[in-house]
């Protein structure tokens, strides 16, 4: 998982949507898209619990979970990402952390 400091970290990652279970996020044009690929080849490989869908050309990656014992594994995601707790809203308004 994205759970060491990410190459991908800080590369221009915003906060789309975010739920316990799903989170959406675009990069800027001049992200690292290579790396965020290999990334998720890795994590698709690992962590099957993940859907993982990937937009190239959009620059959006949504990924999810069915299950909620798999929140933290998702918020490491967010972590990694530099999407911390203070920016991630839930739908209902609340924060995650």
């Amino acid at each position: 998982m994205f759970l060491c400091p990410s190459p991908i970290s800080g590369s221009g990652a915003s906060l789309v949507e975010r739920t316990p279970r799903r989170l959406v996020v675009e990069f800027d044009q001049g992200a690292e898209t290579a790396l965020l690929e290999e990334a998720l080849a890795v994590e698709r490989e690992c962590c099957p619990f993940f859907v993982l869908d990937w937009e190239a050309s959009r620059g959006r990656l949504t990924a999810s979970i069915a299950h909620a014992e798999h929140e933290p594994a998702l918020n490491a995601i967010a972590y990694a990402l530099g999407l911390g707790a203070g920016t991630q809203r839930a739908a209902s308004g609340g924060l995650w952390p």
